[in-house]
């Protein structure tokens, strides 16, 4: 998790994911993007949104970034729990 401003250079954020955090560079970017209310999905499609999001990340090398809106961080919060299990 990280915190950004609005004027952060992007060159500055790439120099901590691969030399701080030992990252690749990515293949792909994904964005999650919500709003301030919570989007309600069924919990069966929530869950399989997820884990798909989470696999496409995972098989093609690819970083997901959040607006850090109730979604976003729902997201993130699940995406770290499920990144740690056994497949």
């Amino acid at each position: 998790y990280v915190r950004l401003s609005y004027d952060t250079r992007p060159e500055l954020l790439v120099q901590l994911f691969t030399r701080e955090w030992n990252l690749e560079l990515p293949k792909l970017l994904i964005t999650v993007q919500g709003g301030k209310a919570n989007f309600d999905l069924q919990p069966k499609l929530k869950k399989v949104l997820r884990k798909g999001l989470l696999k496409a990340a995972k098989t093609t090398g690819a970083w997901i970034f959040t607006g850090g809106t109730n979604t976003g961080k729902e997201f993130d919060e699940n995406a770290q729990r499920l990144h740690f299990q056994p497949n």
